[in-house]
């Protein structure tokens, strides 16, 4: 059990995991496992989200 290992293997552990979290979190990685649909330029992130609602509140075609 971790906690009879003693605070280093706690802090190993920790650093390991944030680690894989991190690398899992990149957004290529997301990508390729379908965590998100598209990855954006900063810069245009205003006008993809602003394209998003209003095609959830009017439908891709306006209607």
């Amino acid at each position: 059990m971790l906690a009879e290992q003693g605070p280093d293997a706690h802090a190993a552990l920790v650093a390991e995991l944030t680690a894989e979290w991190n690398a899992e979190a990149e957004p290529w990685e997301a990508a390729a496992h379908l965590s998100l649909d598209d990855v954006i330029e900063p810069a245009e992130t205003r006008r993809v989200v602003a394209t998003a609602i209003a095609i959830a509140a009017h439908g891709r075609f306006g209607g």
